[in-house]
């Protein structure tokens, strides 16, 4: 009895310990580019005009669809999620900015109702920078696709011409 217990306390612990911020895991990744309170500010998934492709990245993980352009062509990334209350900044960004959680930091349950669901377009420039936040209510019968391992990553940019 002793010894599942013991076992029991282990697995709960290696379970809060290894499902530390996966925004943070990202941020590691480009941890020389930007300064405490840009990196803190992405920690807490808030992403505003002006950003770049790593910083949406690092912020909200990979989009859970391929990049596309639009008409206006723009690079359009989505994200389904919610949106959360702003946090108290040591910097505030922009005014066009949203604190968005994503489902892609789900590990095992997803925590959001259908009826709390929110799609977020992210559209950027040529210049690869924010242009545009878009929000809207998920269309009903959406559902959380988890990312495979191989799109843990920055996706590549639609503009970008294959090789031929």
């Amino acid at each position: 009895m002793h010894t599942k217990f013991l076992l029991g306390s282990l697995l709960g612990l290696l379970l809060i310990t290894g499902c530390s911020s996966t925004a943070s895991h990202r941020d590691r990744q480009y941890a020389n580019n930007w300064d405490g309170t840009q990196t803190q500010r992405l920690e807490q998934g808030v992403v505003a005009v002006g950003d770049d492709r790593q910083m949406v990245y690092v912020a909200f993980g990979p989009p859970i669809a391929k990049p596309t352009l639009t008409r206006n062509n723009l690079e359009r990334w989505q994200y389904l999620g919610k949106v959360q209350e702003m946090p108290v900044l040591l910097k505030a960004p922009s005014s066009s900015a949203v604190c968005f959680a994503t489902t892609n930091d789900v590990l095992f349950a997803n925590p959001f109702k259908p009826e709390q669901l929110q799609l977020l377009y992210v559209e950027f420039d040529e210049n690869n920078k924010v242009a545009n936040l878009a929000l809207f209510d998920a269309p009903e019968g959406m559902y959380v696709r988890q990312p495979k391992p191989e799109e843990f990553c920055l996706p590549p940019s639609p503009r970008v011409s294959s090789p031929r």
